[in-house]
């Protein structure tokens, strides 16, 4: 699947953005993310990540798909939490991973740039970004790409 938000724009929304929601199923059942994505969107936020640590991957998928083509009429990004392998057939403009979620995948072995160690982060052309979070205080980060897209704290 194509990605629903044009890669150049996602781009530009990306480093444009003021608000990041996670929009999570711990707080927000997945029927009511589309609901709570456009009351955002309208209140200014600039990327959304999905997230969804309890559910399966067929749910993440599902939401996806119905997420990343509503943000992306409104050219908002949406960034999934921890599927690196659902960024594509989803169509969002790219992947999360935590620091100690599933690890920092090594090139080559998804269709995504990476932003870990080994290998630098590449701006969005054909294909989505995968960005990891810092932990507060670390001392070291996955995240010393020289071009991250963002980098989440927390």
């Amino acid at each position: 699947m194509a990605p629903a938000l044009d890669p150049a724009r996602a781009r530009s929304a990306l480093l444009q953005a003021r608000l990041y929601a996670i929009l999570d199923a711990s707080y927000a059942a997945p029927s009511q993310w589309p609901t709570l994505a456009t009351q955002l969107a309208e209140g200014g936020v600039g990327i959304f990540q999905l997230r969804g640590k309890k559910l399966t991957k067929d749910e993440i998928l599902t939401s996806a798909k119905v997420l990343a083509p509503l943000l992306a009429r409104r050219g908002l990004p949406l960034i999934l939490n921890d599927h690196p392998d659902l960024v594509v057939p989803s169509g969002a403009a790219g992947c999360h991973l935590g620091q100690d979620d599933l690890g920092i995948p090594e090139p080559g072995k998804h269709s995504v740039p990476t932003t870990s160690d080994s290998a630098p982060c590449t701006p969005p052309g054909p294909n989505p970004t995968i960005n990891p979070s810092v932990p507060p205080k670390s001392g070291k980060s996955r995240a010393r790409s020289p071009f991250p897209f963002f980098v989440s704290v927390g």
